[in-house]
């Protein structure tokens, strides 16, 4: 179908060259997208954070194309979708039209050092959590979900950023596994994810991340200030 064609308009050309931008989309893809073999590409996620799909409605250059709301018994989501042939099989190469059991290891050309950390940053965002624990929840952890070939490559990328240790393991966690972080590596991989306060990124965990490093920054700076006074204190008795 052409663009001349169609209900709202859908700018295709975004899909044609690997820049960090799209690799972050086809990270989220990975997580919370569903590419049939057909050609409809859709992206489902929680309603509250609907306001990524205006996000993405303005990468596909479709700011026209309505976001669905979706209400079950189970789940409160928000959805927004398309078909185009050319976007297909664009994306069929990163395995995007198979479902997520039957992928394999990712594809060469998002491991590249320009793209890869925006696609791991949509990945995360789409299939990675952060919460709170410690006695009175004032530490922030994090884990990823998926499966085993992905996250191989995933443990590989955050072991060559210096996240993580190459001890780190992969577990099984139901049907699917998982790579979980300490606090220390969790602020190494907010550092990472989301140290350059890029375009694309969930704005809850950018949110969670952003307020948890600007406490542990005030708490330094805090203690900093404690010391220097002393030293100066002591200095002032000598």
């Amino acid at each position: 179908m052409s663009n001349n064609k169609r209900k709202y308009k859908l700018n295709e050309q975004v899909w044609g060259t690997l820049t960090p931008d799209l690799a972050y989309w086809i990270g989220f893809l990975y997580g919370d997208g569903n590419c049939t073999q057909e050609n409809k590409v859709r992206i489902q996620i929680q309603w509250s954070d609907r306001e990524h799909l205006f996000a993405f409605r303005n990468f596909i250059g479709s700011e026209d194309r309505p976001i669905k709301e979706i209400v079950t018994d189970r789940c409160h989501n928000a959805s927004i979708e398309f078909r185009s042939w050319k976007v297909h099989n664009i994306i069929k190469k990163y395995e995007l039209t198979r479902r997520k059991s039957d992928r394999g290891r990712l594809h060469l050309r998002l491991l590249h050092p320009d793209v890869v950390k925006d696609f791991l940053r949509g990945l995360f965002d789409a299939d990675g959590s952060f919460y709170y624990g410690g006695q009175h929840n004032n530490y922030l952890y994090a884990e990823i979900t998926g499966q085993m070939p992905l996250l191989v490559d995933v443990k590989n990328i955050l072991v060559e950023a210096g996240v993580i240790s190459e001890k780190k393991h992969i577990v099984r966690n139901g049907s699917v596994f998982r790579i979980r972080f300490a606090k220390q590596d969790t602020v190494k991989l907010a550092n990472y994810l989301y140290g350059d306060n890029p375009t694309y990124k969930l704005s809850r965990k950018y949110g969670m991340v952003k307020g948890y490093l600007d406490r542990l920054n005030e708490v330094t700076a805090e203690a900093e200030a404690t010391v220097d006074k002393k030293v100066s204190q002591a200095c002032g008795n000598l």
